[in-house]
């Protein structure tokens, strides 16, 4: 006889689908968890949109911003032209919730014609980035 049919192979058969059912079962829930939708479960993140940069005074750079991220934006620092710079923020909290806007302020004397170059670092160390022309 070749041994089909003892009970030793069909003891291994039983215990390699048990163990395949108990492996899937924490996979598949995983993947539910990570592909849910729900905002409920959404995974909280940082994200900062450059709507406009403009330029007044002969001095003075206006960057407004839009937290399109779902925690808290705040700014950590500000760059101009590879150049730290000193910000004011309206509102002054420096605190955009989530579908929030903010208008940041640099004294900064420009010229006309010349591209500026902005970087924004928020606490939690990501940067955004925006160029505009002087025209």
């Amino acid at each position: 006889m070749l041994g089909f049919g003892k009970k030793g192979k069909s003891l291994n058969l039983f215990a390699a689908s048990i163990s395949l059912i108990v492996l899937m079962v924490p996979v598949s829930v995983a993947v539910n968890v990570l592909t849910d939708t729900q905002p409920s479960r959404a995974l909280l993140t940082e994200e900062l949109t450059v709507s406009s940069v403009t330029f007044s005074g002969g001095n003075t750079i206006h960057v407004c911003v839009n937290n399109s991220g779902t925690l808290d934006f705040a700014i950590a620092e500000l760059w101009v032209n590879n150049k730290r710079q000193a910000f004011t923020t309206s509102p002054a909290t420096g605190q955009v919730p989530p579908n929030g806007s903010m208008e940041v302020s640099v004294n900064h004397a420009y010229v006309n014609g010349t591209i500026y170059h902005v970087k924004i670092v928020s606490q939690r160390e990501n940067e955004y980035f925006a160029s505009a022309t002087v025209l």
